[in-house]
């Protein structure tokens, strides 16, 4: 069984963009940096949530990412079946010398 059998969904990460508005005011936009990458998603335990709040985060789920890519970092987005997610931390997880994939912590915002 390889690893990429066990991302049982597809998600698309978001990049921030800034645009000036109608009045110069910028605004954030978010452009698709990748579309439909394999994706696995879990909710955080209780014990996980009440810990990541005390340390002054509101994640609520933890997801997966094969390594392939690399260039996924904090402060993007996900959008998974219509929810949206800030990306708040990117963690790579190793198997010798090499990234065998990345869990990225999540908080939902839609």
């Amino acid at each position: 069984m390889s690893y990429g059998s066990l991302l049982n969904d597809t998600c698309t990460v978001q990049t921030p963009t800034i645009k000036g508005g109608d009045i110069g005011d910028p605004k954030r936009t978010w452009a698709a940096k990748y579309s439909d990458i394999p994706f696995r998603i879990e909710p955080l335990s209780i014990a996980e949530r009440v810990i990541a709040g005390r340390m002054g985060g509101d994640e609520s789920h933890r997801g997966y990412i094969e390594a392939l890519y690399e260039d996924v970092e904090a402060k993007m987005r996900l959008v998974l079946s219509g929810t949206t997610y800030e990306i708040t931390s990117v963690m790579a997880m190793q198997a010798a010398s090499e990234v065998h994939h990345y869990t990225l912590l999540l908080q939902l915002l839609t």
